[in-house]
């Protein structure tokens, strides 16, 4: 080791530094003394400064006094921030975090953020400003109660085109991710479904089999715009579904029963009932909805 520090200052003139006589560049040999490491890596100085318990700060990384670490200075590249070490605890005291409580907030911010790319940008900048306007009166009452609950259920949203529906979905999904009762959501239309599952059915080994397994199992779907072009009978019955092949029925038919089954936390916005959309997949599968499932009608404005 001497020799590599001989070697790195062969160009400079040195000067011996520590009990071991490290040779060191006579430039910097006044910053190696305990107390100018103390400033340069503490922010503090003997004589002057004095630690949490009322002892004054000396040459040491830790209070010789109380135990307790003293301060570092963030790593993060911009931030002059002093970070404190956390309080004691049964197995004693632990180093300062690399970071200051600034710049975790921060990180902490933009990994929730990040969780909700799947949002649509734009649901997710109106969401922001999501108004209780008339009309969404009863969709916010159980949107309320749904959030007080384990979020075992699913939600299925309907009313007519515009009235916000995909917006109330992704303001509760913004609200349950941000407030970390979730790890994230899986934002899916119909459609996109639609030519996943037609895509498998023609290739085993699609790559549209990993977003079908994802919208199964995930803890956290939203299915917009279920079933948007049908042909209906006069009393509202669903009689056919555009795109919908004997495989997407039922790939349908098995999502909604693994996430119903397993209680996986679901959105599900239409123009139409529960009754009507998911009543075309199966009367089992209406059963299996009035179980565990809630609905809610979102009217148009006005």
């Amino acid at each position: 080791m001497r020799h590599l520090f001989e070697k790195a200052c062969a160009q400079h003139d040195t000067t011996p530094v520590g009990d071991a006589r490290w040779p060191v560049p006579k430039s910097v040999a006044h910053l190696c003394t305990p107390s100018s490491t103390l400033t340069i890596i503490h922010g503090l100085r003997v004589g002057e400064d004095k630690c949490t318990c009322g002892h004054p700060i000396e040459a040491t990384s830790s209070c010789p006094a109380c135990g307790r670490p003293y301060q570092t200075r963030c790593n993060n590249d911009g931030c002059d921030n002093w970070v404190q070490a956390e309080e004691k605890t049964s197995t004693g005291w632990y180093p300062p975090p690399s970071t200051c409580t600034d710049c975790r907030a921060v990180a902490r911010d933009q990994m929730l953020k990040s969780r909700l790319q799947h949002i649509p940008a734009r649901m997710r900048s109106i969401a922001q400003t999501y108004d209780k306007r008339p009309g969404r009166e009863h969709c916010n009452e159980v949107i309320v109660e749904l959030l007080q609950t384990d979020l075992d259920q699913i939600l299925f949203l309907h009313g007519p085109r515009k009235a916000g529906k995909s917006i109330a979905a992704a303001r509760l999904a913004m609200n349950v991710v941000l407030k970390e009762r979730r790890n994230g959501v899986m934002w899916l239309e119909y459609e996109d479904l639609c030519s996943a599952a037609k895509r498998c059915y023609m290739d085993d080994g699609a790559k549209q089999w990993a977003l079908i397994d994802k919208a199964m199992h995930c803890e956290f779907l939203v299915l917009d715009d279920l079933f948007p072009m049908v042909r209906k009978a006069a009393h509202g019955k669903i009689l056919a579904v555009e795109r919908m092949s004997a495989h997407v029925m039922q790939l349908m038919t098995d999502l909604m029963r693994k996430r119903l089954h397993k209680r996986l936390t679901t959105v599900i916005t239409s123009v139409h009932t529960p009754e009507q959309a998911l009543g075309f997949l199966g009367e089992h599968v209406y059963n299996w909805f009035q179980e565990v499932g809630v609905e809610a009608h979102v009217a148009s404005e006005g």
